[in-house]
């Protein structure tokens, strides 16, 4: 569930500039800088964008892209079929100071949009938020903006995941007042320059990473492999081998062409050293490096797997990633109902049953007695290690593996939730930020989730979901955090299944407009025992945080994460999703729930596993609008929604 401060708008896009040199140029906010051009909206006409969308109006997130002082930008609104007469708001903060972050001010921009449409008209509701009522059609309306130059950075570290000093614009889009058109999108984007990278200057903080665009390909496919850098600057020459892991199980001959062929094409000449492996790079160097594999016409099956070795500077984060040829499907798991047991993460300090606290056996029995299969347990690192690189506390070993055991006794499958999302303790131990920012070791973090995953390697009803909701990272950015964690814990010994998410609250409902629909794809776990998180209520921004429910929203909110799923055979679970006793809600409700279990996994197709209500645990307040389970507990009237979900317990 979102945290409190989420802004109401249905959409925020936040652009971050920091102070260097300008490089001048133009960028549009594209659907994800991985996808072909053909698929970016500067690409297609507004009829090819809204050809397979839904009735209303679209503004396309991106993996933050790189932009400067002085450099243009594009925001880009797409009405697709929309009413006449209906209202859009438009809202733009962080401009209002005498030093403006933009050349031209929003209204001037306004109006230039305003010129470009017949019948668009606007009205100001403050001066920096317009309400836009659009005429009837598809079109594209576009916002031209340009940072201006010559700034005074304050380094006020408006967005700490990115590196050097930045400010910050945000564009809030939402609904407008009367007869208000439908926002598909709202998940958060980012978008950064480059900079200081790493204001010590300490070449160790350089952190490497390897990974691969789709999980698997068939004859005559290619796979992306891409080799990334992030954490501080690169300031002079240094070494790092790629080369075939041992834990590939068929070689380059797999596919057209020689790997090192591949690589050294992608580099300057002279960098790269095919025999050997060894990379060269430098300050110059454009990081990612990307290089395509295409599969023979008759492929070995089996997994090719690349991995880092080497590095002359900093660490290697996601060491590995390998590509399945041929059919690929992952470990049959037959879907599951059931809740989130929440309290373990309501609080933060050492004092268990004070602080936080974990279900009690009572709880996993009742939640047998319903015939829920799948409970998500959410713990804080916090809570359960005292800082970086300490062990775990006994106690917090022993209640979560009580639970492990009574879990495994009922036949439930137990998720573990870091429920943090996406912080970790800082290196000094001086308090937390976003896990691989700088400072924030991706390693560290890895190390504890191993040190959990030996005590539960044994039991296969413990499952390890990685982190609760990040949404500071880009999904890029998160995908290399899972990735470091999954690798320790695979190193650890430990087979469990693992829980991947996406960026920007996880959303179901913005999977395919954030670039999470091409950035998770990354994610790689050698075994292959893993299944993609996703998150929906139905309340009007979906943070989960009201008892108002939109309209329609039940099934279509989980769509474009049902779609992705049964695209590329992944199995996912809905996480967290909830809603409100009345009379809409429970309605939209039942047809969310229809939606997931038409589209439940089967051995051979991708589809849903897992389906976790939030929710319920011992520390809710009996007025809680999501509640799901009696109060008092266990003999109290049981809310509504208890019996939706036991309705659609899979038999």
């Amino acid at each position: 569930m979102l945290d409190y401060f989420k802004l109401p708008s249905v959409v925020v896009i936040a652009f971050v500039t920091a102070a260097f040199t300008p490089v001048g140029g133009s960028q549009t906010l594209a659907a994800g800088s991985d996808l072909a051009a053909s698929d970016t909206p500067s690409e297609k006409s507004p009829d090819d964008f809204c050809r397979n969308k839904q009735d209303g109006v679209y503004v396309i997130g991106a993996d933050p892209l790189v932009l400067s002082e002085g450099e243009r930008f594009n925001v880009d609104l797409f009405a697709c079929r929309v009413t006449d007469g209906q209202t859009v708001q438009m809202q733009v903060s962080g401009v209002a100071s005498d030093d403006n972050l933009l050349e031209e001010s929003y209204d001037v921009v306004a109006q230039k949009a305003l010129s470009s449409r017949p019948g668009l008209s606007l009205g100001p509701v403050t001066s920096h938020n317009f309400e836009y009522r659009l005429p009837a059609g598809t079109y594209e309306l576009n916002f031209p903006f340009k940072f201006a130059r010559g700034r005074n950075f304050t380094g006020s570290d408006a967005a700490p995941w990115a590196p050097g000093k930045q400010e910050q614009i945000d564009f809030m889009i939402a609904p407008g007042s009367v007869n208000p058109a439908t926002i598909h999108d709202s998940s958060t984007f980012k978008l950064v320059t480059e900079g200081p990278r790493f204001a010590g200057g300490d070449d160790r903080a350089v952190r490497w990473s390897i990974l691969r665009s789709v999980p698997a390909i068939a004859a005559g496919e290619s796979v992306a492999f891409e080799l990334d850098e992030s954490g501080a600057a690169i300031k002079k020459p240094t070494k790092i081998r790629i080369s075939i892991h041992p834990s590939s199980t068929v070689d380059e001959g797999a596919f057209q062409g020689q790997v090192g062929d591949a690589i050294a094409a992608a580099v300057p000449p002279g960098t790269y050293d095919p025999s050997s492996g060894v990379l060269i790079v430098d300050a110059q160097t454009k990081f990612p490096i990307k290089f395509t594999l295409t599969a023979r016409d008759d492929p070995k099956s089996g997994d090719f797997v690349l991995g880092l070795k080497d590095n002359e500077t900093g660490e290697i984060d996601a060491g590995r990633a390998g590509v399945h040829l041929g059919d690929w499907t992952l470990p049959p798991a037959k879907p599951a109902m059931g809740v989130n047991m929440a309290s373990g993460e309501f609080g933060q300090g050492t004092t268990f049953n004070k602080d936080y606290v974990y279900p009690e056996n009572a709880r996993i029995d009742w939640s047998k007695e319903q015939g829920f299969k799948i409970l998500r347990v959410p713990f804080k690192f916090q809570n359960i290690q005292p800082g970086p690189d300490k062990e775990i506390r006994p106690q917090d070993l022993q209640e979560l593996g009580r639970v492990a055991s009574r879990c495994a006794r009922n036949e439930i499958v137990c998720i573990l939730d870091m429920h943090n999302y996406g912080s970790y303790y800082s290196d000094d131990g001086k308090g937390t930020g976003l896990a691989g920012s700088n400072g924030v070791s991706n390693q560290k973090l890895a190390e504890l989730w191993a040190k959990l995953s030996v005590h539960f390697k044994n039991n296969p009803y413990i499952w390890f979901g990685l982190m609760n909701e990040p949404h500071e990272q880009s999904a890029l950015e998160w995908i290399k955090t899972a990735n470091t964690i999954t690798l320790a814990i695979r190193d650890a010994g430990a087979p469990n299944k693992i829980v991947f998410q996406g960026s920007y609250w996880d959303g179901a409902h913005s999977w395919d407009s954030s670039d999470n629909s091409v950035q998770v794809l990354k994610a790689y776990d050698p075994l292959n025992n893993f299944a993609v998180e996703a998150h929906q209520y139905l309340d009007l921004d979906s943070s989960g945080t009201s008892s108002f429910c939109m309209p329609f929203s039940g099934s279509r909110r989980l769509d474009p994460f049902t779609t992705w799923l049964k695209k590329y055979k992944m199995q996912g679970i809905i996480g967290e999703a909830g809603w409100a006793n009345n009379f809409l809600c429970l309605h939209e409700g039942e047809d969310m729930l229809n939606s997931w279990k038409s589209a439940m996994a089967t051995p051979s197709e991708g589809g849903y596993i897992g389906f976790t209500y939030w929710a319920a645990g011992p520390w809710w307040d009996k007025n809680y609008p999501y509640l799901v389970e009696p109060r008092p507990f266990p003999g109290g009237a049981a809310p509504p929604m208890l019996d939706q979900l036991k309705k659609y317990i899979p038999r």
